[in-house]
């Protein structure tokens, strides 16, 4: 048994297999890097790196990169490559991180103010972002009342002199940290307070201050004196001091206080200032003024009654300047001293209370006080003025007088009271007719210089009793009384009127008489006053002998029929007339019919076809009637015709239609619903005239042959006269003949026309327009041949040429057309044989 044996390669084939790849790479910026991908396959696989965007980076299983920066930071793929497929691994982090940077600078000194706020930043960069950390004088700052860590800034409220020192930032992230530059602030405080007060030289508005002088790395610039009085009642305006108007005296500051108030405590105390502020107050010192004149005291006055008036005297506590010890009142009236009393205080109120009794009513007194500290009087206190209270007159008005202006107005005129005890704000009257026991009450305010009252609407002839009272603000005072009578007058009224209308011109009048107590007096007559409107008033006097008749009558006639009368009755007794009827009592006539004549009736003829009538009109008045108008009428061939009727009052109208140059009469007439009235005088007018139509124009020609005959003849008379006739003569192709100008034989007929013509055989227009005093119409034209006649030359050039043994040729020129005298017709030729 044997054994047979080969050696043999078996080579197996694999896709590339990733079997080792970097976990997730975390690098710091500018260090090294090494990373290593393995792939597994057959044949051996090449090894490429990818970024996220598929870019190769790195070729090879090992990736060395000596410098990292932040550009290497992202996501990569490792790539396995042979001949049987490519393969990517997973995804390969790498993270880089920078060191902290600090971005900004810091200032190595940085001073504030006491109570100034702070601000320190810090700006950094690096990855990841870094946390900023505060430091002073090398401990970790954190947040409290006063402190605020934002971000990268560091705030600190009002700083205070421990705020003093060394302030840095560090920033802190996982690649490490740094530390800034270090800043020193410096805080300015206020300097300490003075010491060593002392107060010598008091006077009763001034005191001497001495202290020890203050050292200050910050420099004092002023002192500021603070005071109270003792009892800390009021804190006085503060004095400051500029450092230069200090003296220093014996190494002492000095200082004098002025406009301190007399015998007053002072509490005191001083306060340095310099430019961070102002230190702590010095120790308080206490001293007292001396005493000085006093201020006036205050007055004050209430209850005032007509005679008496409390009186409040208030002295200014602050301003005695001394010992309170009382006051001194005086009173005075138009300068005679009243009262002069003194009043002693022992209790030392300020305040004294004192009635002043006796005075008179309404009188104006003067109230001064004084003020008494033991050493000094003050001067006097302001003036008070006061007027005492009114009271009712004492008296009544006086020298009553009455002086009557006519029957019903009497002045009554009185003197004010010997007594007014007030102003007199009014006076009441009381009129009593003692006739008839009418009692009328007036009450009225008067000016201090007028005591008078007119009383109107009085009774006259009647006896009256009148009494008056003065009053004031308190009140009414006693009354006075005084009789007197009234004179005689005229009628308050008239009588009650009542109208009828009798016929077209009459009315009849009725009237009730008036009563005694209306007469004012003895009965004389009636007066009657009727006006036409708008026409000046006619008066009918009408006298009664009898006044005692109580219904009377009165027939009023040659009115104007329709028209509208006013009628008033007064009543003359007494010394006069009274009045008339307050409002007229109109009444209108019956209406008639009318009977007057239209006037001054006149034409104007406008055009050729119309006139225009106008004439004055009637008064509404005169027309008798509400309803009235004109009738118009016109005379056509013997017979009067109706044109229109014209309206009241309209006084024209417009004919038109009518013939040119045409004689027309006219007439008009008043009417109303009754009738008509009588008709004017008969107008006679004529139309204007117009300019000719185209007249008729016949011609014919004479034997002659050149003697034209023409017949003019106008087409209508009415047109107008005619006055002329114009021919224009002209010879068709040969321009203007003739222009001439005739006399018609007749107004109206035929005017006859004879023209000698140059030319035969020729074609003449006569163009014939008519004028009347209007102008020339528009033209006839007629058109005439002249007769024919012999050539009035013969043919010219004749030449004659032999033909043959028995013929000659003649020709000749033609004749002008200018002495043809008619058409050609042919030529006649004369030969003669021989000689013959």
């Amino acid at each position: 048994q044997g054994v047979c044996s080969r050696n043999a390669t078996l080579t197996v084939s694999q896709a590339p297999e990733a079997i080792s790849i970097p976990s997730p790479l975390f690098l710091i910026e500018g260090e090294g890097m090494v990373a290593r991908c393995v792939f597994a396959g057959y044949p051996k696989p090449s090894v490429t790196w990818i970024d996220s965007e598929g870019v190769v980076v790195n070729t090879g299983s090992s990736w060395t990169v000596d410098n990292v920066s932040l550009d290497l930071d992202g996501s990569y793929k490792c790539v396995g490559d042979n001949s049987l497929g490519v393969t990517q691994s997973g995804n390969i982090f790498i993270t880089v991180y920078s060191v902290p940077r600090i971005t900004n600078g810091f200032v190595e000194l940085l001073e504030l103010d006491f109570g100034e706020d702070l601000q320190l930043d810090c700006n950094a960069t690096g990855v990841p972002q870094p946390e900023i950390h505060w430091y002073f004088e090398d401990t970790q700052l954190i947040e409290d009342s006063r402190t605020t860590i934002e971000s990268n800034y560091l705030y600190i409220d009002e700083v205070e002199r421990q705020d003093e020192g060394s302030y840095y930032c560090t920033a802190v992230n996982t690649a490490g940290n740094v530390s800034s530059d270090e800043t020193y602030v410096k805080i300015h405080t206020t300097p300490a307070p003075p010491s060593g007060l002392v107060i010598d030289e008091i006077t009763h508005n001034s005191a001497k201050l001495h202290w020890i002088p203050i050292h200050s790395t910050d420099p004092v610039f002023q002192f500021e004196v603070i005071m109270m009085d003792s009892n800390y009642l009021f804190l006085l305006p503060n004095t400051s001091i500029p450092i230069g108007s200090l003296s220093t005296v014996n190494g002492l500051s000095e200082y004098t206080l002025h406009g301190l108030s007399a015998y007053t405590m002072y509490r005191i105390w001083i306060q340095a200032i310099n430019d961070i502020g102002g230190s702590d107050f010095s120790q308080f010192e206490l001293f007292q003024t001396e005493t000085w004149v006093p201020s006036p005291p205050t007055l004050h006055t209430r209850n005032i009654t007509p005679t008496s008036v409390d009186i409040e005297i208030v002295s200014d506590g602050r301003m005695l300047n001394g010992p309170y010890e009382g006051v001194n009142l005086t009173v005075t009236s138009q300068e005679s001293i009243v009262t002069n009393i003194k009043v002693f205080n022992s209790s030392s109120h300020l305040k004294v209370y004192i009635t002043q009794y006796d005075l008179l009513p309404y009188h104006t007194y003067t109230i001064t006080a004084y003020t008494h500290n033991g050493d000094y009087y003050s001067g006097p206190s302001t003036p008070v003025t006061i007027l005492t209270l009114q009271s009712i007159p004492g008296t009544p008005p006086n020298n009553l007088q009455v002086n009557c202006i006519s029957p019903s107005v009497c002045i009554l005129n009185w003197d004010p009271p010997t007594e007014p005890n007030g102003v007199i704000t009014s006076y009441t009257l009381a009129i009593e007719n003692l006739q008839d026991t009418e009692l009328r009450v007036t009450s009225f305010a008067v000016s201090n210089d007028s005591s008078s009252y007119s009383a109107e609407n009085l009774t006259p002839f009647s006896a009256y009793s009148w009494r008056i009272l003065a009053s004031t603000q308190a009140g009414a005072g006693p009354q006075t009384t005084q009789e007197f009578w009234t004179p005689e007058g005229v009628p308050s009224t008239s009588p009650p009127l009542r109208v009828q209308t009798v016929n077209s011109t009459a009315v009849r009048l009725t009237w009730v008489a008036l009563r005694t107590n209306q007469l004012n007096g003895v009965f004389h007559h009636y007066q009657i006053l009727y006006t036409k409107v708008g026409i000046n008033a006619q008066i009918l006097n009408l006298t009664l002998i009898i006044p005692s008749v109580q219904e009377t009558t009165s027939l009023i006639s040659n009115l104007t029929p329709n028209t509208d009368y006013g009628f008033s009755i007064r009543v003359f007794a007494g010394i006069g007339y009274g009045p008339y009827s307050t409002n007229p009592i109109h009444k209108v006539t019956l209406s008639a019919v009318p009977d007057f004549r239209v006037e001054n009736f006149t034409a104007i003829s406008f055009t050729p076809n119309s006139i225009f009538l106008e004439w004055v009109n009637i008064p509404k008045q005169l027309t008798y009637a509400d309803s009235a108008g004109y009738r118009l009428q016109v005379e056509t061939e013997g017979i009067w015709v109706l044109l229109g009727e014209i309206p009241f009052p309209t006084n024209r109208y417009y004919v038109t239609n009518l013939q040119p140059n045409t004689l027309y009469q006219f007439r008009i007439q008043l009417f109303n619903l009754l009738g008509a009235g009588p008709f004017s005088e008969e107008l006679d007018i004529s139309t204007q005239q117009t300019i000719p139509l185209v007249p008729i124009v016949v011609g014919s020609l004479v034997d002659s042959g050149l003697e034209i005959f023409l017949e003019i003849t106008p087409q209508n008379s009415s047109t107008g006269n005619i006055t002329e006739y114009e021919i224009e003569i002209n010879e068709i192709g040969g321009g203007l003949e003739a222009m001439i100008s005739i006399q018609p034989s007749t107004l109206h007929g035929s005017t006859v026309f004879t023209y000698n013509a140059t030319k035969y055989f020729t074609f003449y227009s006569f163009s014939v327009s008519a004028k009347t005093n209007v102008g020339f119409g528009d033209s006839a034209v007629f058109l005439i041949e002249t007769g024919q006649a012999a050539p009035s030359t013969p043919p010219q050039g004749l030449v004659a040429l032999p033909q043959t043994s028995t013929s000659v040729h003649l020709s000749w020129k033609p004749i002008p057309s200018r002495y043809l005298n008619g058409r050609l017709t042919g030529y006649r030729i004369r030969y003669n044989t021989g000689l013959h």
